[in-house]
């Protein structure tokens, strides 16, 4: 299906990998892979207290702050601070501990196999933006609102918070898309070498 609807409340919960808390799994492929050996994955995490991150080697990641005050992403080269909205890319190699600013928190995480896949996220508030990327394989955009119209091409959608769209760009291709409300857009594209 080039242009899937992905309910929040319809998502599967799972272990984190250390055994520290849950994550809600967005998507992921190859579609049943496990932590290792995915090529990429999307997850939400709820965060209820401070403590170290899994260690995903060969990984780059990128954290995405969706609901509460924010955290301290703490590595050996300093402190990151991630609040809501904002976004910290770091290496999934790298031993980082979180330490939560205000209260619990939900992530959104993107992960991708260095060398096979590559991944960029942005923000798109309301109003229209064209998402065409070379050479793009999937596009996913979560709905950060409790009501938000997205129009992806001629496809006129109703997302509630956290609902997503994934748009496969391999019979899609690259989406002309128009927002209602905020949007966190993902763009995620395999490496030559993944074949």
């Amino acid at each position: 299906m080039p242009i899937e609807i992905i309910r929040a409340a319809s998502l599967p919960r799972t272990p984190w990998k250390n055994g520290g808390g849950t994550t809600t799994e967005l998507a992921v492929y190859p579609p049943g892979s496990g932590f290792d050996s995915f090529v990429w994955r999307l997850s939400f995490a709820d965060v209820a207290s401070d403590g170290p991150f899994s260690l995903f080697p060969g990984v780059d990641r990128t954290l995405t702050v969706v609901e509460g005050a924010g955290i301290e992403l703490i590595r050996e080269g300093g402190t990151t601070r991630v609040e809501g909205g904002s976004l910290a890319l770091f290496a999934g190699d790298e031993p980082v501990v979180g330490r939560l600013i205000g209260g619990s928190i939900r992530d959104l995480n993107v992960m991708t196999r260095r060398g096979l896949c590559r991944h960029g996220v942005s923000r798109l508030d309301a109003g229209s933006k064209d998402v065409s990327v070379d050479c793009v394989d999937w596009i996913v955009l979560v709905s950060l609102d409790e009501a938000c119209r997205v129009r992806v091409r001629d496809r006129a959608l109703e997302l509630g918070r956290l609902d997503s769209v994934m748009i496969d760009g391999h019979k899609e291709g690259a989406a002309f898309i128009e927002t209602s409300g905020a949007l966190i857009c993902v763009v995620l594209t395999l490496e030559a070498a993944s074949g």
